[in-house]
């Protein structure tokens, strides 16, 4: 998915997320604090609280496919049992503070879980969601044909342009780390379309998706035979398979989309309104209209335009109606947890702490360059979008290591 960038300049063509360490998230929950994937953590035997916090590092899962595979492991029932202050992406190698209910520390220090690590530091309150300053990445980009100098003409006249500016627009993972499509599920259940929705995020496979297998199964739930698409859909599809489950006994779509875990369910909602906000950024990008103090709104049921006129106004307007979408379909009487308010965003972030850490040869392309940035952003602000500014990437289906080329 791409949206208009700011800087108009050349960039660097190269590969990202070739390998999970290519790709390093470490939360920073304090401006200075970096909770270190490497950093051997000492427990605080003073420490006092109703959840046990801990540090979880993972790669290959995203923060919810991770959350659950700890819940089972542990037993625990109710999802706000285990807390955390931010998503994480999936095709990365990732560190994040985690709080445990009423979990004690020898119950999480001999868990063995693929990769995944589960490192308790202390007893503390409950972790929000979004209680943290931000995140460091440390991020590899490979296959670049561009030589050292070209690299460092990119990047620096990228500075000169825009002082570090970048148009904040919500990140892939946003939109589905399977397929970026969530956000058009989302279109459907706020129009209240529960039976295209679900038909919709049911069938919408990608193409490398779509062996022989794959393809009965969209053909049989095509077909409304759910029950035999259900025997042969792999496992690894859980949101698919939790709805054709409820759709085999209730043949009930709104049923099936409300069988979702809740946090999916509001996800899903939100991934709508990320679209939204996406979309109303570049128009004012195209606009060319630039201002750091500039927010925007994140579209809920209670939007209404302020008395005071901006610039974006008319390109909200004009968007929603684009989208056949009105503020009020953002409320849901019955289903209170997915009722939506309208938040604003900062329309454009900053990244901080840049350093190229090296520029050299590639050990997986020959004859090709390498280059590893490190970075902060603050919350709410995605890598992937900063990096668009001066990088023109592409992501390799599989995100493993490959076999020298």
């Amino acid at each position: 998915m791409h949206f208009e960038p700011l800087y108009k300049g050349k960039r660097i063509e190269g590969i990202i997320k070739y390998k999970y360490e290519d790709f390093v998230v470490e939360e920073m929950p304090h401006r200075h604090e970096v909770l270190e994937i490497d950093r051997d953590y000492i427990f605080d035997e003073s420490s006092e609280g109703k959840f046990l916090h801990c540090v979880l590092i993972k790669k290959g899962y995203d923060t919810f496919e991770a959350v659950s595979k700890l819940r089972k492991k542990l037993r625990i029932k109710k999802e706000d049992k285990i807390t955390f202050a931010g998503l994480k992406d999936k095709h990365a190698l990732t560190s994040q503070l985690i709080g445990l209910y009423r979990v004690k520390r020898e119950d999480v220090e001999n868990i063995d879980l693929k990769d995944i690590k589960i490192v308790p530091i202390r007893y503390g309150n409950k972790v929000f969601l979004g209680g943290l300053w931000g995140n460091r990445f440390t991020i590899t980009i490979r296959n670049i044909e561009n030589d050292e100098k070209e690299i460092r003409e990119v990047i620096e006249d990228y500075f000169n342009v825009t002082g570090g500016y970048f148009p904040n627009y919500y990140g892939e993972q946003r939109f589905g780390t399977k397929r970026e499509i969530t956000h058009l599920f989302g279109k459907y259940i706020v129009l209240r379309e529960f039976e295209r929705g679900v038909l919709f995020y049911l069938t919408a496979f990608k193409e490398k998706e779509m062996d022989e297998r794959m393809r009965l199964a969209r053909e049989l739930i095509e077909k409304r035979r759910y029950g035999e698409a259900l025997e042969i859909l792999p496992k690894k599809y859980e949101h698919e398979r939790i709805m054709l489950k409820t759709l085999i006994e209730t043949n009930d779509f709104k049923l099936a989309f409300l069988s979702l875990p809740k946090k999916f369910q509001r996800f899903v909602i939100n991934s709508y309104q990320s679209y939204l906000f996406n979309r109303l950024l570049e128009k004012v990008v195209k606009s060319g209209y630039f201002d750091e103090k500039l927010r925007i709104p994140v579209v809920g049921y209670d939007y209404s335009r302020p008395v005071v006129r901006e610039r974006w106004h008319d390109l909200l307007d004009e968007l929603l109606k684009e989208e056949g979408i009105k503020p009020e379909m953002f409320y849901f009487k019955k289903e209170k947890h997915l009722t939506t308010t309208t938040r604003y965003r900062k329309a454009f972030g900053k990244v901080h702490d840049f350093e190229i850490l090296e520029i050299g040869r590639d050990e997986f392309f020959k004859g090709k360059n390498k280059l590893i940035l490190r970075f902060a952003l603050r919350k709410s602000t995605y890598a992937t979008t900063f990096l668009k500014e001066i990088i023109n990437y592409t992501i390799l289906p599989d995100h493993v290591v490959k076999k020298e080329t």
